[in-house]
């Protein structure tokens, strides 16, 4: 990968350019034969090389997103021990990342539509303006983790744990909800729109300002 980076031009390559495609090709079989914890460090490796997105900072403090040059879209990253990590505007949209350990996990503003996060622990994890449009994170533990203006319109969190969690001004629109536990979770400003609620336990949770149109909340406990 360093011979390709400083040999052959792979960050100065364009969209569809074949060494790209090559690398992507390389990265999405080396790392079905990595565990757990190779897994983690090879993402890591790929976020501090700047090639699958990473935030940086201009002289005048604002910061810019750069493009993913390896397309991480279908990488199986099952079970990845990320625990931790520093993912900020990582690109790992459509990536397999069930039953992956992200907990404490800074992944704000990162991309993760279409993802796989079903059984994986986000528990403590920043997702503070993260893209999870129609991601599967199904049982997956979000206790105490800050989804605050994050994007989860269309994603799956049926039987999700998101006690504790904050959810302040976070699109939900067509989210599945079903058996989630939100128990204590900061609702302030989430849109709920189309949201189906089967069952959700809403406990102690922080409804203000909630926008529930047209979402069901007769099953709630």
């Amino acid at each position: 990968m360093q011979d390709l980076i400083l040999d052959k031009g792979l960050r100065r390559s364009g969209r569809g350019t074949e060494i790209r495609e090559s690398c992507r090709e390389r990265t999405l079989a080396v790392v079905t034969s990595l565990d757990d914890v190779r897994k983690g460090l090879l993402l890591r490796h790929l976020y501090e090389a700047d090639l699958i997105g990473k935030e940086v900072r201009k002289a005048s403090g604002a910061s810019q997103k750069i493009e993913a040059i390896i397309d991480l879209d279908t990488a199986d990253l099952t079970g990845a021990n990320l625990r931790g990590a520093y993912l900020i505007n990582a690109n790992l949209s459509g990536t397999n990342l069930s039953g992956a350990d992200l907990s404490s996990t800074n992944l704000s503003g990162a991309d993760l539509t279409g993802a796989n996060l079903k059984d994986a622990n986000l528990s403590s994890s920043t997702l503070f303006h993260a893209f999870l449009r129609g991601a599967d994170l199904s049982s997956a533990d979000l206790k105490g983790a800050d989804l605050s203006t994050a994007d989860l319109s269309g994603a799956d969190l049926t039987g999700a744990s998101l006690s504790g969690s904050y959810l302040r001004n976070a699109d939900l629109r067509g989210a599945d909800l079903s058996s989630a536990d939100l128990k204590g979770a900061h609702m302030k400003g989430v849109r709920l729109t189309d949201l189906d609620l089967l069952n959700p336990n809403l406990r102690g949770a922080y409804l203000t300002s909630v926008d529930s149109t047209q979402a069901d909340l007769t099953h709630a406990s």
